[in-house]
């Protein structure tokens, strides 16, 4: 047999022409993948951001717009609040106005005939009565009256003295207490009787 050879360096150059423009149109192809990629991406973020501007830009022209309802809001509160504290103050000089007409509709009605008032001293906050009685089972009569008033509180009796025998009303007491406002009291009054 004979011996043939064969050449095959112009195969293998051929082969290796071949690879190497399969490779040139991958990586081109590749790189124009990317570029066209990147300049998507890029189209797509400042058209992101376009839009931010213009909705920032839209926030702050709203706000521009509002800032005169806004102020105008807390001028009409702050009127609103001064408002309400002056109903307050009314209301509390109203109230102590009309508590002093019932506490002094309730002494009265507390009043035993044994016992006879010295001194009466109302403050709108302390309540203090001075007097006199025939026997101290009235005083007690009396305080138990005083302490059943509405507009009264913590009612607690001061001291008894006994004074010389030969007068009318042997025995002089004082009765102090804590004035509870008309309105607080009607308050407490009704939450109570529901």
């Amino acid at each position: 047999m004979m011996d043939v050879r064969f050449n095959l360096l112009p195969h293998r150059r051929m082969s290796q022409d071949l690879a190497w423009r399969v490779f040139a149109r991958q990586v081109t192809v590749t790189a124009s993948a990317a570029l066209v990629i990147t300049a998507l991406g890029a189209l797509v973020m400042q058209r992101s951001n376009s839009d931010q501007v213009s909705f920032q830009q839209a926030l702050i022209e709203e706000n521009r717009r509002l800032v005169p309802e806004y102020e105008e809001s807390l001028r009409v509160e702050q009127q609103y609040q001064r408002m309400v504290l002056r109903q307050k103050v009314i209301e509390g000089l109203d109230a102590r106005r009309s508590t002093s007409v019932l506490i002094l509709n309730d002494l009265a009605a507390a009043l035993p005939r044994e016992v006879y008032l010295l001194r009466l001293s109302e403050d709108g906050q302390l309540f203090e009565v001075e007097g006199k009685s025939v026997d101290a089972a009235a005083i007690a009569r009396f305080l138990e009256r005083l302490a059943n008033s509405a507009y009264l509180e913590q009612v607690t009796l001061g001291e008894i003295r006994t004074q010389d025998s030969d007068g009318i009303a042997a025995y002089q007491f004082s009765i102090t207490g804590k004035v509870r406002l008309a309105n607080l009291a009607k308050s407490k009054s009704e939450g109570a009787g529901r």
